[in-house]
């Protein structure tokens, strides 16, 4: 199973964006690979769990955890060959062991496994200073300090580096912009 969860394939050099809920990480994503003129993966729990919830009007669960993590590396995999620049990752296996954790209180081993030996260029998180949105998946507006508190957690304890993205959009792509000035 963890080959199943293995990056693979191109020279792209892979960018993840992390956080809680309505942190502005599809819009740096988006943003990020515009300037670049590169590729953005797009979190496959979004699509996954909004199409569950369009045709059944259920809510993902423990069940879709696996599908949720094959279908994000798989993309993530997919876009990594079709470039041999930044690919920016909106989330990755770091994202979905948190959320595991917290929705479930455990997380598979092939998906910790992935979230503490997957390589990225740089991890962005994402702070939670920024206004939440709200939509038909968010279900964590008042929660939003404890989900911050455990990707940072995650992170310190596992002694993964990190850039911590803060402020409004603008300060949040230079932030980021001067963090790959370095890898270039």
């Amino acid at each position: 199973m963890e080959n199943l969860l293995a990056q693979s394939g191109g020279n792209a050099v892979r960018i993840a964006v992390i956080g809680p809920e309505s942190t502005g990480k599809t819009t740096l994503c988006q943003a990020l690979a515009r300037h670049f003129d590169s590729q953005w993966v797009p979190e496959y729990m979004r699509r996954y769990c909004q199409q569950k919830w369009d045709e059944q009007r259920q809510s993902c669960g423990w069940d879709d955890i696996l599908p949720i993590a094959l279908g994000q590396i798989a993309e993530e995999n997919r876009l990594a060959q079709q470039t041999d620049n930044f690919l920016f990752c909106d989330t990755c296996m770091i994202e979905l062991a948190v959320y595991s954790q917290l929705y479930h209180g455990k997380c598979l081993p092939e998906i910790q496994a992935a979230a503490l030996n997957h390589r990225y260029g740089m991890i962005f998180l994402t702070d939670i200073d920024v206004p939440w949105v709200a939509d038909d998946l968010r279900d964590k507006p008042n929660e939003r300090e404890h989900v911050f508190q455990c990707f940072q957690t995650f992170l310190d304890n596992h002694r993964i580096p990190y850039t911590l993205l803060q402020g409004n959009h603008r300060q949040r792509m230079a932030t980021a912009l001067a963090a790959l000035q370095q890898l270039s």
